[in-house]
């Protein structure tokens, strides 16, 4: 049987924080590259949002600087898997694919335990 060194961490972090790491985890193990901008777009739809109050949340946030680049990234995670989006063209909505699995609440401890051996 391999021996394993067992390293523990602990880190405190804001809400915010911990739910930037839970998308970048998931992006990182499911060789889905996103620049930190694209990750803001993703926190910002994690609870269903029309379109048009994202795009307008991504300019008042300075994420971006234009509607249109707000647009094109959130094409890009639509097709990349990570925002789904629902409702008529009119009435569009957009949310964070539930495969990512987010936790947002208040009091939160994430026991998160990655492995690595040699056969």
């Amino acid at each position: 049987m391999a021996k394993f060194k067992v390293v523990k961490k602990t880190l405190e972090l804001s809400n915010d924080d911990i739910v930037y790491y839970q998308i970048n985890s998931y992006c990182q193990l499911n060789n889905i590259y996103i620049t930190r901008s694209e990750q803001s777009c993703l926190y910002y739809a994690i609870k269903e949002v029309r379109l048009s109050d994202l795009i307008n949340t991504l300019i008042e946030n300075k994420v971006y600087k234009s509607e249109q680049s707000a647009r094109n990234t959130i094409t890009k995670l639509v097709k990349l898997g990570v925002l789904n989006k629902s409702g008529t063209i009119k009435n569009r909505y957009i949310f964070i694919s539930e495969e990512i699995d987010i936790y947002s609440d208040d009091n939160l401890i994430i026991d998160l335990r990655l492995v690595t051996y040699k056969k």
